[in-house]
């Protein structure tokens, strides 16, 4: 599915016919007409008494709502619409269908926040995806007062009040529980302050040509994780030997985390190498542990089938030693995290193996490309150029994150919960990554599996234990059933 500008979008729009316009509003409303009916169905809200309230503005993202308003009327259900401006002040087509729905049996009258008290569920359908700024006093009341009625909200093609390029809020927005996009997901949805804006994205297919638009990134589906079968007489190495470089004194559990989850994630053996301070080490009996030894790595390295770099591992000059000298002698499969990326960001003459895997969050990518002014639009931008060049993977972590690979649009990857973010959610999605190169994966489809199950693990453990409770044990915990829900293991092979 394509992630676009509003800028794309205005192209089609312009070009359109007003016949082809119309009609493109009825596609729209029957859409989030079925949107509505399948969500008051799986909310059990379905029986509830009480009208439908649509939040109309002047232009067709209010011909939108009015025509869902009359597929919903034509249903049976109870709908209102509110205006925020006279209706003179209509473009054409939402006239049109202000005619249509007052045709159907709906009622159309002044705004008040008294009209949110007998609804059941209100339809945003006040400001489009051209809209930029702050919105006027009657809008943003609009908006406030539908944020702080309760009540579910379906978004027509993008909150109102939200960037749709850049995700920027300038004053107020609407918080949907369900943004219904058409045809293509907008960019701002995914960057700034708009994926707290959008709630669930359903897309509302048009029968349009839209094959002339220019993605700006791919939206991931449902991701099938294909990993290799159990095979009954293979051993711990062939089950996949990780090798990890990772802990320092202070940071020993980043350490901790990300080989537990290694192992957890189906590699057979995971030998670690901690800064030798740290020593003795033995978070759990199944790891094995010995202090920095780059001999030793590379004598590992001769048999391991992947390594992963970074978590805990300190600043410090032995460590950025290390690194220096380990990288241009190490061609296994590898990822990169942490501490590892800060000193790439510092030293970008150092050369890793291509395919290698890279982790930053938003803060480690402006210190990669020496950025740190950069917005997050443009990080998206710098990221593409970067693996083009570097031939690497990088996974830009967030919420959502990205998946970028030379050659390949951005991949946006939403599956996750707000209670990951805590201290070594990040490690432990670099354990998983790497067990998964250990076992064969190839390197893009080890970070987008790794990526998918860690964030299924998470929304796994927030159902058990709620947002505010998980920390990165838990998501641990969880990785069985995420691994049990995204793929059905055949026991044997």
């Amino acid at each position: 599915m394509k992630v676009t500008t509003v800028e794309e979008i205005q192209k089609i729009d312009r070009n359109l016919l007003p016949s082809v316009a119309a009609e493109a509003v009825a596609e729209v409303g029957r859409g989030v007409s079925d949107l509505i009916m399948e969500y008051l169905y799986r909310n059990q809200i379905l029986n509830h008494v009480g009208y439908i309230l649509l939040l109309v503005g002047k232009g067709n993202k209010g011909a939108d709502a009015f025509a869902a308003g009359a597929s919903l009327l034509e249903r049976g259900f109870l709908v209102t619409a509110a205006r925020i401006l006279e209706e003179k002040e209509f473009s054409p087509l939402c006239q049109q269908y202000a005619h249509k729905f007052r045709e159907a049996g709906g009622s159309v009258v002044p705004f008040s926040q008294e009209l949110f008290a007998d609804a059941i569920l209100v339809v945003d359908g006040l400001l489009g995806t051209g809209f930029k700024g702050a919105p006027s006093d009657l809008f943003a009341q609009a908006i406030i007062c539908a944020n702080h009625s309760a009540l579910p909200i379906v978004a027509i093609d993008i909150p109102s009040g939200l960037n749709g390029t850049t995700g920027e809020v300038a004053t107020v927005a609407i918080k949907a529980s369900v943004t219904c996009y058409v045809a293509c997901a907008k960019l701002g949805f995914f960057i700034g302050s708009g994926w707290n804006h959008v709630g669930e994205l359903v897309e509302i297919p048009l029968s349009i040509d839209l094959s002339s638009i220019k993605e700006e990134a791919l939206l991931a589906g449902s991701c099938s994780i294909h990993l290799p079968p159990p095979v009954r007489n293979r051993h711990k190495y062939e089950r996949g030997y990780l090798l990890a470089l990772a802990g320092s004194c202070g940071m020993s559990g980043a350490a901790h985390l990300t080989t537990l989850s290694a192992l957890r994630s189906g590699s057979g053996i995971v030998r670690l190498f901690h800064e030798p301070e740290l020593a003795p080490f033995f978070p759990f009996p199944e790891l094995l542990t010995e202090g920095w030894n780059l001999e030793r790595i590379l004598e590992e390295a001769k048999r391991a089938t992947a390594l992963l770099i970074g978590p805990g591992m300190g600043r410090s000059q032995t460590a950025c030693a290390l690194l220096k000298a380990l990288l241009p002698r190490c061609s296994l499969p590898m990822v990169i995290d942490g501490d590892a990326l800060f000193f790439l960001g510092e030293h970008p003459e150092w050369k890793i193996p291509q395919g290698s895997i890279l982790t930053p969050h938003h803060g480690e990518a402006k210190r990669l490309f020496q950025a740190s002014n950069a917005t997050d639009q443009k990080l998206l931008q710098m990221a593409q150029v970067y693996v083009d060049h570097k031939e690497q993977i990088l996974l830009l972590k967030g919420a959502p994150s990205f998946l970028f690979a030379k050659g390949i649009k951005p991949l946006v990857l939403m599956r996750g919960d707000p209670g990951m973010a805590t201290a070594g959610s990040g490690d432990i999605l670099t354990g998983v990554i790497g067990s998964l190169l250990s076992q064969g994966v190839t390197s893009y489809d080890a970070a987008l599996f790794g990526a998918t199950l860690h964030g299924i693990a998470g929304e796994d453990a927030a159902r058990r234990i709620s947002s505010y409770n998980v920390i990165a044990s838990d998501l641990i915990d969880s990785l069985p059933y995420a691994f049990l829900y995204t793929n059905k293991l055949k026991t044997w092979s």
